[in-house]
């Protein structure tokens, strides 16, 4: 078997973008900051985010952009929700767990929802866009 016989057997799968190593590492992040490990997660998310930005090619730079916009959001989210549990009678308030249980269901599993589907697009070296996050990006 002659070596271009066997790069014509390679199934979309085992082929690979440019930038996609990088696309799959910041959905990662993004999961990672969401369900075990919320600042490391984040820190590791903003450094490539500032580092890659500019110079990443164009599927990474989406997933770089959509995930630390979705990051952000998702911090912007609990800190609203911690002001509503203030609000309403602080932390020793029976409302308290109403909503928590709302975030919880809504917006959270929202979050990690939307993490996963870009994790798989990144995974098999496609654009992925949040929904209500911002633009899609450029290049799709």
């Amino acid at each position: 078997m002659q070596h271009s016989d066997v790069n014509n057997n390679l199934s979309d799968s085992e082929v690979t973008q440019p930038g996609q190593a990088l696309a799959v590492v910041a959905e990662s992040c993004f999961l990672l900051n969401l369900i075990f490990l919320p600042v490391i997660g984040f820190i590791i998310l903003t450094v490539l985010y500032f580092r890659y930005r500019n110079i990443a090619p164009p599927l990474a730079r989406c997933h770089l952009c959509q995930t630390f916009k979705a990051s952000i959001w998702a911090g912007i989210m609990l800190v609203l929700v911690n002001a509503l549990i203030i609000l309403f009678g602080g932390y020793d308030s029976p409302s308290v767990w109403v909503i928590v249980i709302l975030y919880l269901t809504s917006f959270h599993a929202a979050f990690i929802m939307y993490g996963t589907f870009g994790l798989t697009r990144a995974m098999n070296g496609q654009h992925y866009h949040y929904p209500l996050i911002g633009r899609g990006c450029k290049g799709q």
